[in-house]
């Protein structure tokens, strides 16, 4: 349930509701929490956050298992992917297509009895 900066993100927001964000000292709460980086968060957005360990380099820490550690390994040796991201086609919720399929439907069987009627194959 809770994320890598979820816990945190808790607290910030209580303390952001409760108190003046200004006021608050993010650094000893970053701090407190034992977190490597401060979260990119919009609560934090404009503020010079220091926190007083300095920046920690968390793509050097190793992982215990050798197996992810692996892994791990060969995704830095790669480097970052590009994603793309295919959109998705969105269909509206209303039944619009039907109605339309229905009115095209009911246009043409329109048009083909007045063709008729008009060639006299049918009395009417």
């Amino acid at each position: 349930m809770w994320t890598k900066y979820g816990i945190f993100l808790a607290s910030l927001f209580v303390i952001g509701s409760c108190l003046w964000c200004e006021r608050c000292d993010v650094g000893g709460v970053v701090e407190s929490y034992a977190l490597l980086e401060v979260p990119k968060v919009p609560e934090l957005k404009g503020r010079g956050v220091e926190v007083k360990c300095g920046p920690v380099e968390t793509s050097k820490i190793p992982y215990k298992d050798k197996v992810r550690e692996k892994i791990r390994l060969k995704r830095l040796q790669e480097g970052p992917k590009e994603v793309k991201r295919e959109r998705k086609v969105v269909e509206s919720w209303s039944k619009k297509k039907e109605q339309k399929l229905k009115r095209e439907k009911r246009k043409t069987k329109k048009q083909l009895v007045k063709s008729l009627k008009e060639s006299n194959v049918l009395d009417g």
